[in-house]
Parts: structure tokens; C-alpha cells; sequence
């Protein structure tokens, strides 16, 4: 849900990152090609391991997503 409002933002985050706008639009479309990647082998794997055991191993992924996330954080 939150990667439908980057395209609303775009300008402003291209002009505080200092990079062109285009290289948000890249990643909205690399984010949107891994969700249909993973769609596609996510009916297997469930049928395979249960539908918890996937549960569990997105939000492992989704926290070390977070772990991993860089900060940005300005010292003033």
C-alpha cells in the first residue's frame, strides 16, 4: 500500500535525494516485478510448507528488510 504514494511523491523525493526522477520510477517497477515473481512461485511453496510457515518467513524477510534499511538521519 505505501509503494502506491511514491509516485504522488516523486519530485519531492527526487529533489531531496538529488537524483533524477526516473530512478523512482525504476524502483517502483523492480518492486512490482519481484511481486509478480513472487506470486507466481508463492502457490507452490504454500501447498508445500503451509500457510503459516510462509507467513512467518515473509515477516522474517520484511524485518530484515528493516534491520537492513539504510537511515538517514541528519546531524544538526
Amino acid at each position: 500500500m505505501s509503494l502506491l504514494t511514491l509516485p504522488s511523491i516523486t519530485p519531492l523525493i527526487a529533489r531531496l535525494l538529488n537524483i533524477s526522477a526516473a530512478y523512482v520510477g525504476t524502483y517502483v517497477a523492480i518492486v512490482y516485478i519481484g511481486a509478480m515473481v513472487s506470486s507466481l512461485l508463492s502457490g507452490s511453496a504454500t501447498q508445500r510448507f503451509g500457510a503459516i510457515r510462509i507467513s512467518q518467513i515473509g515477516l522474517y524477510a520484511c524485518a530484515l528488510g528493516l534491520v537492513f534499511a539504510p537511515s538517514n538521519q541528519s546531524q544538526q
